[in-house]
């Protein structure tokens, strides 16, 4: 019963309103960060400091420097489980001698409301054990009967392995202030802050401050244990609001397949998917 309740209030009430509020140019929620990384979902939504991660073009664009294989990913899921809040995305590496390059393509939304992201990002290394990263993302957004609107953000990252254990990361997102038109705000910038330790060889902490413009800061803090080879459990937690997130991973030759959990304190768990070709 409460989940139905719960299900009637999100799809009737409150989807109507941010349509309507959307539409009248109020655009603070329009592309907030969205993770379409599994594994970083599954670690409380920590990606600053991950290196060599799955999908680096939605995260940290400087980690792309840290990638050893090229992997092709396609990501599903659905926020709240509603289909009307559905996350999906693509990334494709492309080899390049003088740095690693990412193409992505994202969408959340339905087709009464939509954003679209197309993205290609770049990390290089500058010495040995760090790297920068930019990342180009054109931005659109439509409302079915009210047209639409698109700009370009630029998101810059920091990444620096400080010994064999532990990583640094900052990554920074529309560090360029973008605007969907003339006559409404910015886009929020956000930045985030973050380090991982690795335990031992089977063992990785990861932690994250994270701090949108205009909102209250963020704490995630996250585990990924590998149980076997090439197969791990991940856990993490989140501040603002409290929440809990699991997930798993596995490859299996040039398959790679993850799955993530997320609780939120009043709404339904989110979900989400992955796959990924190693070539």
């Amino acid at each position: 019963m409460i989940r139905f309740v719960t299900q009637f209030l999100i799809r009737f009430i409150l989807l109507p309103l941010f349509l309507f509020f959307t539409s009248c140019e109020v655009v603070k929620s329009a592309f907030e960060e969205r993770l379409f990384s599994t594994r970083a979902a599954a670690l409380g939504g920590a990606y600053a400091a991950l290196l060599s991660s799955q999908s680096a073009i939605f995260g940290n664009p400087s980690s792309l420097a840290f990638n050893t294989d090229r992997r092709a990913s396609i990501l599903y899921g659905r926020s709240f489980g509603l289909k009307e809040l559905a996350n999906s995305g693509l990334s494709v590496p492309l080899d390049f001698g003088w740095g690693n390059i990412e193409i992505g393509l994202s969408r959340f939304g339905f087709s009464l409301y939509h954003e679209d992201i197309v993205s290609i990002g770049i990390g290089k290394r500058i010495f040995n054990d760090a790297a920068v990263g930019l990342a180009l993302r054109y931005l659109s957004t439509e409302i079915r009967g009210y047209g639409s609107a698109s700009t370009i953000g630029l998101d810059m990252g920091f990444s620096l392995k400080i010994n064999s254990k532990m990583n640094f990361g900052v990554s920074a997102k529309n560090v360029n202030a973008p605007k969907l038109s003339k006559s409404v705000r910015a886009l929020a910038r956000s930045v985030r802050i973050g380090a991982s330790f690795a335990v031992d060889d089977k063992v990785l902490l990861i932690t994250e401050y994270h701090k949108e413009e205009n909102e209250t800061a963020v704490t995630r803090i996250g585990t990924e244990i590998e149980f076997f080879s090439d197969q791990y459990l991940r856990f993490g937690i989140t501040t603002n609001p409290s929440s809990f997130s699991m997930g798993f991973g596995f490859r299996l030759n040039k398959i790679d397949l993850n799955y993530s959990f997320n609780t939120h304190p009043y709404l339904e768990a989110s979900q989400f998917f992955s796959f990924g070709y190693i070539f």
